[in-house]
């Protein structure tokens, strides 16, 4: 069955507002990739954005969700992808939320800029922290410069059936056991060429990972910025969702929950 998670970067107080307001009252699980020195607001450290972090509070309420919504993962103590930059991240998540050492986490590459061909020499450092996977962006490992180019000039045009092919290698299956990619949404990104990425995965058999960065409402400070998506298309596109899954077309799950599945 197809499988979608919905994946959302840094931190920002924006998250947690569509967490309590829109995913936990339609009971769609999502994953939230924690830039952790941004959310503690240290001093002089290189920050995923401008816009206000959630709180300590905020980030322990999602965690400590009662209906077992919503994962945590690492994005970096400060947002760069320096190898242990991203371990300590992690780290210290599990300090703030007094995770065990023992219990695997995911983490996120911050810009999606993680070199993977270095990959295979610190895989073994990572997992040797209790890192389960590394999510990165989007898969143009076929035909890079023609699908960059494609999904350059679609940001303008916004067919739906080009945004669908221009991630058509960045689905679940074609990763292997720890390297995960994802499609993404911005600000130029239309609410149909979502529905139409997620009604072909059901059509072929794909699994996505969808992230996000900020949802906000169109008053709101930052809405027009590049990294933001709208509250009123995020409500759609997560009823959307729900309807599918209650029809049993997809199922919306975490994203550690496709690396244990």
């Amino acid at each position: 069955m197809t499988k979608i998670s919905l994946s959302f970067d840094d931190g920002r107080k924006d998250n947690y507002v569509a967490a309590k307001e829109i995913l936990e009252p339609l009971n769609i699980p999502a994953t939230f990739n924690i830039t952790i020195g941004y959310v503690e607001k240290t001093p002089n450290i290189e920050k995923p954005s401008e816009h206000i972090p959630m709180s300590i509070d905020e980030l322990k309420d999602l965690y400590n969700n009662n209906n077992n919504l919503f994962e945590i993962a690492g994005h970096g103590y400060e947002h760069n992808n320096d190898v242990d930059n991203l371990i300590k991240g992690v780290n210290e998540l599990r300090k703030v939320l007094n995770i065990s050492d023992k219990q695997k986490l995911g983490i996120v590459s911050p810009h999606s800029e993680f070199d993977t061909d270095t990959l295979p020499n610190v895989i073994k450092k990572l997992k040797d922290n209790n890192i389960c996977y590394l999510r990165v962006g989007k898969n143009f490992a076929n035909n890079v410069f023609m699908r960059k180019a494609v999904r350059k000039i679609n940001r303008k045009l916004n067919i739906p059936s080009i945004f669908s092919w221009s991630y058509k290698d960045s689905d679940i299956k074609n990763t292997d056991e720890f390297l995960l990619y994802s499609s993404g949404a911005i600000k130029d990104t239309k609410l149909k060429e979502l529905k139409r990425l997620v009604s072909d995965a059901i059509k072929n058999d794909k699994s996505y990972i969808i992230c996000f960065h900020s949802i906000l409402k169109k008053d709101e400070p930052f809405y027009d910025d590049l990294f933001t998506w709208d509250y009123n298309d995020f409500l759609e596109f997560c009823k959307y969702l729900k309807k599918l899954r209650d029809d049993n077309k997809i199922e919306i799950c975490k994203t550690i929950d496709l690396i244990n599945n």
